[in-house]
């Protein structure tokens, strides 16, 4: 059975803005969103645990967390600033291994630009690509169980590469 953490989806976007920003890793609002799923998913995984109180969607260039999204959108300007800015109190929910998670995906996952995790985010095998029967239904849940799959799948390959 999933355990869920319930963090607000918006102190986790401010906690993987600050990381971004202590490693200089260029975010936007997209790439925030693709670490976003990672970090997500890569927690499910592996202590099948919800990282926070929303499920990514599936838009058309990705995984989505709507009410991240929204917020990002009324700072468009100063997004960065509005969630450095954010009081968040993300780290002291997590176990040390979780954090370790967090940590070990945003270094692989944040040098990475914004176009290229999406194109990753749309492979055949993965959650999204899936969940909308390969990009034809869109804004659709992303499951937790195909996502937890997945991300099982890359960090075994990861172990094991």
């Amino acid at each position: 059975m999933t355990k869920e953490l319930m963090l607000d989806s918006q102190d986790v976007a401010a906690y993987i803005t600050k990381i971004c920003a202590r490693k200089n890793y260029f975010i936007n609002l997209t790439k925030l969103q693709k670490l976003m799923y990672c970090v997500y998913g890569a927690v499910l995984a592996s202590s099948d645990t919800r990282l926070c109180d929303e499920h990514p969607k599936a838009w058309q260039h990705g995984p989505v967390f709507p009410r991240v999204y929204n917020f990002t959108k009324k700072h468009p300007f100063d997004m960065i600033d509005a969630l450095l800015n954010r009081k968040e109190n993300v780290e002291s929910s997590l176990s040390k291994t979780q954090i370790n998670v967090v940590k070990a995906v945003l270094e692989f996952f944040g040098k990475y630009k914004a176009g290229e995790l999406v194109s990753w985010s749309h492979h055949p095998n993965g959650a999204w690509y899936k969940s909308t029967e390969g990009g034809i239904k869109l804004h659709q849940d992303i499951s937790d169980e195909l996502i937890a799959d997945y991300f099982k799948k890359i960090i075994r390959v990861k172990n094991n590469g």
